[in-house]
């Protein structure tokens, strides 16, 4: 159960930022002889409340070129390979 409510906590932060990146790549697009960052968002999210990858930050960042990246960065993981499911160490 545990881990579904953080999978819904991640889940609607990440709708939040996607509702952000594009709100700043809408202004972006005004301004399109600047390459420089626009707007820069990042949330953090709690370490160690998850059993599996714990996301500890979301960053969306929209560029005047109306360009948009996204980061996150994972408290308990350097990376993830494809196709592998993440558990914790500790189950």
């Amino acid at each position: 159960m545990h881990s579904r409510q953080a999978l819904r906590r991640v889940l609607v932060l990440v709708a939040l930022l996607a509702v952000a990146a594009v709100a700043g790549a809408v202004a972006a697009r005004a301004v399109v002889s600047d390459n420089g960052i626009l707007n820069q968002i990042v949330a953090q999210d709690p370490v160690g409340d998850s059993a599996g990858a714990d996301l500890s930050s979301f960053t969306v960042t929209s560029y005047a070129d109306q360009t948009i990246s996204f980061a996150a960065t994972l408290a308990n993981r350097d990376l993830l390979h494809p196709g592998r499911r993440c558990r914790s160490s500790s189950t």
